[in-house]
């Protein structure tokens, strides 16, 4: 049987928004940062009191659209730049022996950007996010043989299209962790 941890990511103020100019965005920043150092701190503990073995794993990452032999660069180079403890793990599990993978569709995600940055519709924006997670799942009934970890946002349903054979772990955090 296959097995996927699935975790749902929240982001850092500076992974979603350029840097706070006036008091009221740096007061902002501030509880996202608060909020998603907590939650990336809980996720990180669970994650490693399930001794997860990141030998021969697979790392599925929202938005990663490069083919799979350049995913390890394109992680590593995002981590240096936009240091988070999210993206720490990641490269924690890549230098024990994880391998990261093509995940998402290009066209998809930039179809996905312009209409949320553009022209705002919730009913499309729901109907493109599903095609989203309809993608990301094929990548990983098709990808993973043994055991994966995918960091999806939380906005996304993959898990629902997934293969019947794979076991999904959703890590959830504050002390609940889910089959």
């Amino acid at each position: 049987m296959r097995k996927l941890y699935y975790v749902p990511t929240i982001h850092f103020y500076d992974e979603c928004s350029e840097a706070p100019t006036t008091r009221k965005e740096k007061k902002n920043k501030k509880k996202v940062d608060k909020l998603a150092t907590k939650y990336w701190t809980e996720i990180i503990s669970i994650l490693d009191k399930n001794e997860i073995d990141a030998k021969n794993m697979v790392v599925f990452q929202d938005g990663m659209t490069c083919d799979d032999e350049l995913c390890e660069s394109v992680l590593r180079e995002i981590a240096k730049e936009v240091k988070t403890l999210g993206k720490e793990y990641i490269v924690r599990l890549l230098d024990n022996g994880a391998r990261s993978v093509k995940t998402e569709d290009e066209k998809l995600i930039t179809e996905h950007r312009w209409l949320f940055d553009e022209w705002y519709d919730n009913e499309r924006n729901d109907i493109i996010m599903d095609k989203r997670d309809v993608y990301v799942a094929g990548s990983i009934n098709t990808k993973l043989k043994g055991v994966g970890i995918a960091f999806m946002g939380a906005s996304h349903q993959v898990p629902k299209y997934l293969d019947k054979d794979i076991e999904v772990i959703r890590i959830e955090p504050f002390g609940r962790l889910e089959k």
